[in-house]
């Protein structure tokens, strides 16, 4: 159903997205701690986490002001800690459990981890720091390395921000492929050992051209200018071509609009961010504008970064008197378009400011993530796809959670997300960033303006399919912006008993259109829990998969109660059916 008045997530973006990570975080924090207790048997950290549900659950009432907001930023700051500290720990130590391969000395092994339900293939960070070999300065091995896989096939990557102390550090990016669901792959940093080879990659010189080693392959194939004639031959845009989009950036106006070269389709027509003044009669419950609107004025299009993982486009500019940064990032191997929104808001006006995606096609069906499932937008959308206040009246504004897929007649769009609050149409999406007011508290006496964040920050992602949204897997955009995966580096190679292979899935479901949100050890202690849910509407069967034997599968209750036993082979699921499962394991140890 329709929301009964505005979102509040525009007008508290710091408390609500805070809130959203944290839940996010949680999840991810009690999947670390049952890979722990399955390797290890350790418990200790359980506490700690359902007292940071317990704290979670209880910042989710309507005190957004005053006192009441100042304590609930404070508790969910406390929440945020203790889930990065749960999952780094943990994954720490498992990662020092994992075969260090068979490498020559100093090579680091890098262990990603997938807390998600499905095998992942996405560009993943390590922040790599070198020792020296006899002196502790002298990092002459890493000169040059190269990145391999299990198998020994050599994987790309792309050198980031960089510095040399009393170590040498560098931040790597590079495409971990198949990683497994609710599990772990190894990649392996093998220094150079004798003369160099094709495949090494000069490490300490980013960017530098080196004898001897071939010339790197960049993302961005072509960049054109688009130049005014009118104007004297003035760029007024630049065009950037990879293999999989073409973006196309207004250099006046600040719009992207996003080809998908592969099926031909222009996927939206001028992406932009814009600000609509509200008159405040009615308070924010209602939207009621005043007729102006204000769009980003540019003062630069430049291409930031780009080399053979990913590139990055960088849009500045300035939304009224507030600084606008657009980050837009476009990737070798990854078919999508990822857009990055940092808005500084200094403005004392109340205005609706929101993030606009003009559709190139016309959506012939909406669907939108909601917890446990998927709903369709009802028919009868606005055909106009003009950017116009009053248009904005006439869409349909829902909560979505992390994702959409907009239908076309053959191919379509998957649009995700950290935001909740949309706005959808048959031709346009509009995400509400902020709406500045007059602070709640202060309607009893003198009104003051409400405080907000030094930062607003949001996170889009883009990719074009084939076919519906269940065709294309849509629902897995929204869960992979919000449960990235993550990399941890090992530098103690030599401690002996390392007993975990290269790749590992611990426990789980596989089944198209499955997600296990929840995998944590059961709260009496015997086994593990996993929830599920089939989230397209057309049921399906999933199979339990283990690193240890499965001795019994078992159906429960939301408590962990009851008896209907489970084929882990077959599991039924019916259309949107939520799952509780207790495991009971056996050792292979």
């Amino acid at each position: 159903l329709p929301a009964s008045g505005a979102c509040a997530e525009p007008i508290s973006p710091d408390v609500i997205q805070k809130n959203r990570a944290g839940v996010y975080g949680l999840l991810q924090a009690e999947q670390a701690a049952a890979w722990m207790r399955l390797v290890f048997g350790d418990r200790h950290s359980l506490i700690s986490l359902k007292q940071a549900w317990q704290r979670q659950l209880e910042m989710l009432d309507d005190r957004d002001y005053g006192e009441g907001r100042s304590h609930k930023m404070s508790c969910q700051n406390g929440v945020l800690e203790t889930v990065g500290e749960t999952i780094q720990w943990a994954e720490h130590l498992i990662a020092h459990q994992v075969d260090a391969g068979g490498g020559p000395p100093g090579t680091l092994p890098i262990v990603v981890f997938n807390p998600l339900s499905w095998p992942r293939t996405d560009v993943v960070t390590a922040r790599v720091m070198f020792y020296g070999e006899a002196d502790a300065t002298d990092f002459s091995r890493y000169e040059v390395c190269r990145l391999v896989d299990g198998s020994g096939k050599m994987v790309r990557f792309q050198e980031g921000s960089s510095r040399e102390t009393s170590t040498a550090e560098t931040e790597i990016a590079f495409v971990a492929q198949d990683v497994p669901p609710h599990g772990y792959a190894t990649y392996y940093l093998v220094p150079g050992t004798g003369a160099p080879q094709v495949e090494w990659v000069q490490v300490q010189a980013p960017g530098m051209m080196t004898p001897g080693f071939p010339e790197p392959a960049f993302v961005v194939e072509d960049v054109l200018d688009r130049v005014s004639e009118p104007f004297r031959g003035v760029r007024v845009g630049r065009q950037f071509q990879t293999r999989a989009y073409e973006l196309d950036v207004d250099e006046v106006s600040g719009r992207v609009t996003v080809v998908d070269r592969q099926q031909n389709q222009v996927l939206v027509d001028g992406m932009h961010l814009i600000g609509m003044e509200e008159t405040m009669q009615q308070g924010l419950q209602v939207y009621e504008y005043t007729g102006r609107r204000f769009e980003m004025a540019v003062d630069g299009v430049d291409l930031e970064t780009s080399g053979e993982v990913r590139a990055t486009l960088a849009l500045n500019g300035r939304l009224l008197s507030s600084p606008v940064a657009i980050r837009v990032h476009l990737f070798d191997d990854i078919n999508r378009v990822d857009v990055d929104v940092r808005l500084n808001w200094r403005d004392e006006k109340p205005v609706r400011v929101q993030m606009v995606f003009p559709l190139g096609f016309e959506a012939e069906e909406i669907h939108y993530g909601v917890p446990y499932g998927c709903h369709p937008l009802v028919r009868g959308l606005p055909d106009d796809g003009s950017d116009t206040g009053a248009e904005s009246e006439t869409l349909q504004q829902r909560i979505c959670q992390g994702w959409i897929g907009l239908d076309g007649k053959h191919t379509g769009m998957a649009l995700a997300s950290d935001r909740a609050a949309f706005e959808l149409g048959n031709r346009v999406v509009r995400c509400d960033l902020l709406r500045s007011c007059i602070d709640p508290s202060s309607f009893a006496y003198r009104r003051v303006w409400r405080a907000y964040p030094d930062v607003c920050t949001s996170r889009f992602s883009l990719r074009g399919y084939i076919g519906d949204f269940r065709a294309g897997f849509a629902y897995q955009d929204g869960w992979a912006l919000n449960m990235p995966l993550h990399a941890r580096v090992v530098y103690d190679t030599d401690s002996p008993g390392r007993r975990l292979p290269g790749r590992l899935g611990f426990l789980g479901l596989e089944g198209s259109g499955i997600v296990t949100p929840v995998l944590k050890p059961a709260e009496d202690g015997d086994g593990f829990v996993l929830r599920a849910y089939e989230t397209l509407g057309q049921g399906c069967e999933a199979r339990l998969f283990s690193w240890q034997p499965v001795l019994s599968a078992l159906e429960t209750d939301m408590l962990e109660q009851g008896c209907l036993e489970l084929d882990p082979e077959r599991i039924r699921f019916a259309p949107f059916e939520i799952k509780t499962i207790r495991v009971r394991l056996g050792h292979t140890r």
